[in-house]
């Protein structure tokens, strides 16, 4: 899955053969056929260990005791972006070359952005339920909204070659779900 990241981060998810997959990997195209039937099949695999560690990174961050509940946000928002920047083959593969990757692909992609606002909305709702349970929590599309305003920000990073300022948009971010949160 490495050789695959580093492959289609250099090449692009179409142009991208299994010669280039293990080739980077250094293994061989029998070891590679072993473990997937093909180049979809172990982007799938890749994009999903990546996308369970990014949330795995995430909700630790965010679960952190002792932190406010608004520096609870803060530290997710500040976590994910910091995991994006750190790993900018990675972001590339998963941020823009999963959407050449084909409708299983963005089928994929549709559910970890799910994941990924079911996430925010527990963390807001932890939030709400300390400091007004009047108020309404997050909704769910509220949620995936403001999952697809920070994947589009990423994706703008990437493509502009500015990925090392992303953790420097940490409070902006946080500041917006917060916001959102305020609106109901």
């Amino acid at each position: 899955m490495e050789g695959l990241v580093e492959a289609v981060s250099t090449k692009g998810y179409v142009a991208v053969t299994i010669s280039d997959i293990v080739r980077a990997a250094q293994v061989s195209k029998s070891t590679f056929y072993a473990q997937f039937a093909d180049k979809e099949e172990c982007f799938l695999a890749a994009y999903a260990a990546t996308s369970e560690n990014v949330l795995e990174v995430l909700v630790e961050a965010g679960s952190r005791e002792g932190l406010s509940d608004d520096d609870r946000i803060r530290a997710a928002t500040e976590a994910y972006l910091g995991v994006i920047a750190a790993n900018p083959a990675l972001s590339r593969t998963f941020i823009v070359e999963v959407l050449a990757a084909g409708p299983a692909a963005l089928q994929a992609r549709h559910r970890v952005n799910r994941r990924f606002a079911d996430e925010l909305r527990r963390l807001v709702d932890e939030r709400q339920e300390k400091t007004d349970p009047a108020h309404p929590s997050l909704s769910a599309p509220a949620a995936l909204i403001l999952v697809g305003g920070m994947n589009e920000l990423v994706l703008d990073a990437v493509v502009e070659d500015r990925i090392d300022t992303l953790p420097g948009l940490a409070d902006r971010v946080a500041r917006l779900v917060r916001a959102a949160v305020d609106v109901g």
